[in-house]
Parts: structure tokens; sequence; C-alpha cells
């Protein structure tokens, strides 16, 4: 069955609330503190505030969140589907790796490898300020609300995919390494603007410009976005 409460659940114990036949449900905040606390809930997991801060502490899970989404164990929320109201903030190392997310307000990606393989959409803002915090994800801009991504963290990007669909605003910016070897695909009618905007010239494409590593631009059609994606896992 589920585990309810009108205020907070607490597990903070190894495995204390690991397994759990239905999903957790909290007016307040739910913590999982303990190694493997509340890894592989069957249900969901779902609270005003919820925190995963220990080792494996809520892997493999489905989150819905009213606020913030708080992952600074190692691997706390690796292999979730989390979805918040408010900010998606991983400072654990692979934290919220090899997962979906979705932020109304924001994801924070400031750990190692924090949102590494994972596929983020419909979020306003990405800071992916970690040290290969954004490695070989896919970074939807959507035609429902503008997109800005901060690819700020060395090799942040590193074979990251940022898709820009037509009728999205995406506004993206590199520092320093961190965009060595990501791709920037927009369709046409799609409103891109890029800093440095020198990148986007041919000749500074893949190379560094001012100390920046600047990222590759191409154009994709809806029909051959599977083509495109499938080739780019071959690099």
């Amino acid at each position: 069955g589920d585990l309810k409460a009108t205020n907070d659940v607490l597990c903070e114990g190894v495995g204390s609330c690991s397994g759990l036949a239905g999903s957790i449900i909290s007016a307040g905040t739910v913590s999982c503190g303990g190694e493997y606390a509340c890894a592989n809930i069957k249900g969901s997991i779902s609270g005003y505030y919820v925190e995963a801060t220990g080792t494996d502490s809520g892997r493999d899970n489905t989150y819905i969140v009213r606020d913030k989404a708080y992952f600074s164990g190692s691997y706390s929320a690796f292999g979730s589907s989390i979805t918040a109201q408010g900010n998606i903030q991983a400072d654990g190392p692979y934290s919220t790796g090899n997962s979906i997310l979705t932020a109304g307000d924001d994801i924070r990606l400031f750990g190692y490898g924090s949102g590494y393989k994972s596929s983020i959409s419909r979020t306003p803002t990405i800071y992916a300020h970690g040290y290969y915090s954004a490695a070989y994800a896919d970074i939807y801009g959507t035609n429902d609300k503008p997109t800005t991504i901060q690819f700020y963290g060395h090799f942040a990007g590193y074979y990251t995919n940022v898709w820009c669909e037509y009728g999205a605003k995406c506004t993206v910016s590199c520092k320093g390494t961190a965009c060595l070897e990501t791709k920037i695909y927009y369709e046409k009618g799609a409103e891109l603007s890029f800093s440095p905007e020198k990148c986007m010239e041919d000749d500074n494409q893949g190379v560094v410009y001012e100390g920046v590593r600047c990222p590759s631009f191409a154009i994709y059609t809806k029909a051959n976005k599977e083509e495109i994606a499938q080739e780019r896992q071959t690099e």
C-alpha cells in the first residue's frame, strides 16, 4: 500500500523505505537520507519538497514534486523520472543521470555527471555548471516556453545534443571547454541565439574561438531526427 503523511516522510535508515509496493505521498517533505532508503518504489514519490542525500538513496523512481527536488547523494535519483513545479537541483555525482527531467523554473546540474545521459525538456532554464554535468544528454527546446541553457562546467556539454524545435526560442551559451563535442540541432522556424555569437560562423564551429570551445550547429527536420540521433550515437 501507500505511505501517506499530512506532514513529512523521513526515510533516513539504510533501505528504510525501499521497494515499497505503493507510493510515498507527503503534504510536506519527503527525505531519503540512508543508502537505498527510497530506492525502487513501485509507485511514485510525491511531496512539496523532496530530497535524496544518501548514496543510491532514491534511484529508479518516479518523482512528482510541487516545489523543489534536491539530490545531493551519489546516484541518488539515477534512472528516475522527475517532474518538479519549482526546480531540480542535482549536486551529487551522477545524481540525476540517465533520467527524464522537467522543471517549471529551472534545473541546476552542479554535481559531476549529475545529468549524464538524461533527457531534459519543457524547462525554462538549464544550468549545466558542474564538471561533465550534462554529458551525453539530450536537451529539448520546445515551442511552449523559451529555453535558456548554460554550459559552463568543464566538459559540461560533452557529446550533448540540443534540439530546438520549430517555433521554439532557444538561448544557449558556452564557456571554456564546456561545449567540446556539443551539437546544437535546430529546425527551420526555430529562434536560436548563441553566445559567443561568432561560434555560429562556419569557420568557428567545433574549434576554439577566443578561449571557448564552440559547438557544432546543424538543421534537422522531424523526418530525419531519428536518423541523426542514431548516427550521433556512433560517433
